[in-house]
């Protein structure tokens, strides 16, 4: 997972919790960029969110060699 900050005039040290699978990840940012947090995809439906915000996604990930020749 990476998440980015922007930085449009003075940054303060900006801490965001994410939750991916019930699992708690705090990113903290100390200046604008990008941070990389290593995460562990379950088969099948994955669920993220930002804490106490609405915002949140599902990532599907399937086996290698589950797949469909298409012609």
């Amino acid at each position: 997972m990476h998440a980015t900050l922007g930085n449009f005039g003075t940054l303060r040290p900006q801490e965001f919790d994410v939750v991916v699978n019930e699992i708690l990840y705090n990113i903290t940012f100390r200046g604008e960029g990008t941070k990389l947090i290593p995460i562990d995809l379950k088969q099948g439906e994955n669920k993220a969110r930002i804490a106490g915000t609405d915002h949140e996604a599902r990532i599907f990930k399937t086996s290698p060699g589950e797949f469909e020749w298409v012609e």
